[in-house]
């Protein structure tokens, strides 16, 4: 978060970045939360694309115009999986929502989607620095939009 020096008694916040992982495997999560601790990212997590959704409503009342997001998600989850989840996600945040990323092990059935709504597909074998410097770079390229 990026927040003026106090002026006139108070602060005020010009940016607010947040990376939501969403994932419905406990342990996925478990393991994604660990290399971003490791890596001194804060990072929200959710385990279904509804409750992702909720609680990009609550950031974004929370934060309004300065709220930056990056969704990091899994491809095939019940309910709403990553392909829907992002679209929706551009839908009502499309000013907030910078950057999106699908982690899946069957990339075949999500071409369509990295073209038809824009986000990075990932294959789930991918490497943690490999990972992280994508993070590392909407984190940098967000913190240069402010």
């Amino acid at each position: 978060m990026v927040v003026l020096p106090l002026v006139g008694g108070e602060r005020r916040v010009i940016m607010s970045t947040w990376v939501l992982h969403v994932d419905d495997d406990e342990m996925v999560r478990l393991m994604i939360a660990r290399i971003f601790h490791l890596n001194g990212i804060p990072l929200i997590q959710a385990s279904s694309g509804r409750e992702a959704l909720e609680m990009l409503h609550e950031l974004d009342r929370s934060y309004g115009s300065v709220l930056r997001l990056m969704i990091v998600t899994d491809g095939q989850m019940p309910g709403m999986n990553g392909d829907d989840l992002i679209a929706e996600a551009r839908k009502l945040f499309s000013h907030q929502l910078k950057a999106a990323m699908v982690l899946t092990g069957g990339t075949e059935r999500f071409h369509g989607g990295v073209v038809r709504i824009g986000y990075e597909l990932v294959e789930k074998s991918v490497k943690n620095f490999e990972l992280m410097e994508k993070v590392f770079h909407f984190l940098a390229t967000s913190a240069s939009e402010s």
